[in-house]
């Protein structure tokens, strides 16, 4: 560093930083920038909080002046303390930096124009989309009742995995809020709404379409929808299906008095006297019935006449719109025929009108009590010859679940094992 000494210097006169020391003495405002030479100023030569606001020229601090790390959050003139997981933001109201708390996980995307209002966070109409909302991140206690109007949902929005089990109640709905273009196409199913939420008041009129429907199937012209046990959905049914053919009217369950409850076989047409069939091992039987008006079942039972030691399956299905077997069992017991006598279990189903089918699945060659093939309903004649069929067999010694779709044979000329029903109409 080169410094005049006293006054007047001359070349010869100057000193540099290795000569300096404490008798150099130097009046206020002599030294002045053609005294200092270029990089002769260092860090021990200034002396603590010597450099102030006002001797720093503005815009001279560019960003090779920082050292790396030396910004600190004491540094910010912030409106109040720091505190963990805090963000710093601009605070127009004080011109100053305010340290804020941003919740793990939240963005903030920047066509969200965010405010909070009481507590509440206002967007934009239309401006939360599907894919701004993670799956069953808006479950009921996250929702204000009627916070949820019609023009806060963009088209499409609510789909299934959307909306949580459950998480639909009255309180949440606004009235005329759910109009159709709110909804996807097959969105509500019936485990995303809580029992009896739904009120007529909540639905514009006309905003049930058959594309909300979710159905097994596609409509037809004139089909109404009905529940299809075996799926758990809606499905679409020709109305003419549910009219039975008048010859199917008498397979099914009789009348009786007060106080009768006897077993009765809804496949067995007119039958007076029972039989015994010795059943072939590894098959499945199916045979069809008819039930005319609801029942409630309460027992089914079999009665093994001559003892083959094996486990037996009874179980009973639904048909699809084509009266074929569907679905799995709706019930379902088994039993082991290494003894004689009745068999039963207890049950508790109610059958609607409609065809079902009754499997019997053998696991020995017992005999049974059976109906005689001559109170058996035909169910078809091959090549118009002799032997009606009067049901069918698949293979195996268990019952599928679900039902299969090919490798039945017709069972013909024989007489059919029996199931005795205890029911009561509904």
């Amino acid at each position: 560093m080169a410094i005049k000494h006293k006054f007047e210097a001359k070349r010869e006169d100057l000193i540099t930083s290795k000569d300096w020391n404490a008798e150099h003495i130097i009046e206020n405002g002599t030294i002045k920038a053609l005294h200092i030479d270029v990089e002769q100023i260092i860090t021990d030569h200034i002396v603590d909080n010597a450099i102030t606001t006002s001797k720093i020229a503005n815009n001279s601090i560019t960003k090779n002046k920082i050292k790396n790390k030396a910004i600190t959050a004491e540094k910010l003139d912030a409106v109040n303390d720091a505190e963990d997981g805090y963000v710093v933001s601009y605070d127009a109201n004080s011109e100053k930096f305010r340290w804020k708390y941003i919740e793990e996980g939240v963005k903030k995307h920047t066509q969200l124009q965010d405010k909070e209002v009481n507590g509440v966070i206002d967007h934009a109409d239309n401006s939360i989309t599907t894919d701004k909302i993670r799956n069953n991140a808006i479950t009921t206690e996250k929702i204000i009742d009627e916070a949820i109007t019609t023009e806060k949902i963009q088209n499409s929005a609510i789909t299934t995995e959307k909306i949580k089990d459950n998480a639909i109640t009255t309180d949440k709905i606004q009235n005329n809020a759910i109009s159709t273009d709110k909804i996807q196409n097959n969105a509500i199913t019936t485990e995303k709404i809580i029992d009896n939420a739904i009120t007529t008041s909540k639905i514009q009129n006309s905003a049930i379409t058959t594309e909300k429907i979710d159905a097994v199937n596609s409509p037809s012209d004139n089909f109404v929808v009905s529940y299809d046990q075996a799926t758990t959905k809606f499905k679409y049914v020709d109305p003419e299906t549910f009219k039975p053919p008048k010859h199917f009217i008498s397979v099914s369950f009789k009348p009786r008095p007060h106080g009768i409850t006897e077993y009765q076989v809804p496949y067995a047409v007119g039958a007076t006297a029972a039989t015994t069939l010795t059943l072939t091992a590894s098959r499945v039987y199916w045979i069809p019935f008819f039930v005319s008006r609801k029942v409630s079942i309460t027992t089914l039972a079999a009665n093994v006449t001559t003892a083959a030691s094996g486990t037996h399956y009874i179980g009973i299905y639904a048909s699809d719109s084509l009266w074929r077997p569907t679905g799995n069992t709706l019930v379902s017991f088994s039993f082991d025929a290494g003894s004689t006598g009745l068999k039963t279990t207890t049950v508790n189903i109610t059958l609607s009108e409609g065809l079902y089918w009754l499997a019997w699945a053998s696991g020995s060659a017992a005999t049974v009590r059976a109906i005689a093939l001559a109170s058996c309903l035909s169910l078809g004649l091959s090549g118009l010859g002799t032997a009606n069929t009067t049901a069918f067999y698949t293979s195996g010694s268990t019952l599928p679940n679900p039902a299969p779709a090919t490798g039945y044979t017709a069972l013909t000329g024989s007489a059919l094992p029996a199931v005795g029903f205890a029911f009561s109409f509904v």
